[in-house]
C-alpha cells in the first residue's frame, strides 16, 4: 500500500511567519518516520556539553523533510560535522507553557544529523523525517 500526502509547515513567531514550505510540489509520495518516544519507545537525549553527537535517521537512506523539537537550546549540522551549524533557540509560546525550540527544513539526501549542546542540561530531542 502506498500513502500519498502533502506536507505544509509554517513556523510562526506571533503572527510573523519565520519559515514556510509545502512538499511535494510534484505529487510524489513520502513515507514518514518518527524517531521519538511515541513511535519507537524512546526520546533522543543530547548530553550537556556534547559536541557533534551523531544521530542516524533510523534506516532512512535519504530524508527530504525534517522537523526537530528540543527543550534546550542546541545546534545541528546535516550529514557531516563540517559546515555551518544551525541553531535552535527555545522560548515559551505563553508564560504557562514549557520552553521549546523548533527547526524544520527541506533537503536532499539527508542521512544523519550531528547535534551540539553547549548548555548545562541534557536536551530532550524529537526528530521527524519524511523520505
Amino acid at each position: 500500500m502506498e500513502i500519498k500526502f502533502q506536507i505544509s509547515l509554517s513556523l510562526l513567531e506571533g503572527t510573523k511567519t519565520l519559515q514556510s514550505f509545502t512538499l511535494p510540489e510534484d505529487g510524489k509520495s513520502f513515507g514518514l518516520v518518527g524517531l521519538t518516544e511515541k513511535d519507537l519507545g524512546r526520546r533522543i537525549k543530547i548530553a550537556a556539553g556534547a559536541v557533534n553527537t551523531l544521530v542516524d535517521l533510523g534506516g532512512v537512506d535519504e530524508a527530504k523533510v525534517f522537523f526537530i523539537v528540543s527543550d534546550q537550546a542546541i545546534s545541528y549540522k546535516k550529514n557531516t560535522t563540517g559546515g555551518e551549524a544551525q541553531n535552535i533557540t527555545v522560548d515559551r509560546i505563553s508564560t504557562t507553557d514549557k520552553k521549546y525550540g523548533f527547526a524544520a527544513g527541506t533537503t536532499s539526501g539527508l542521512t544523519s544529523l550531528y547535534f551540539s549542546n553547549a548548555g548545562a542540561d541534557a536536551a530532550n530531542v524529537d526528530i521527524y523525517v519524511a523520505y
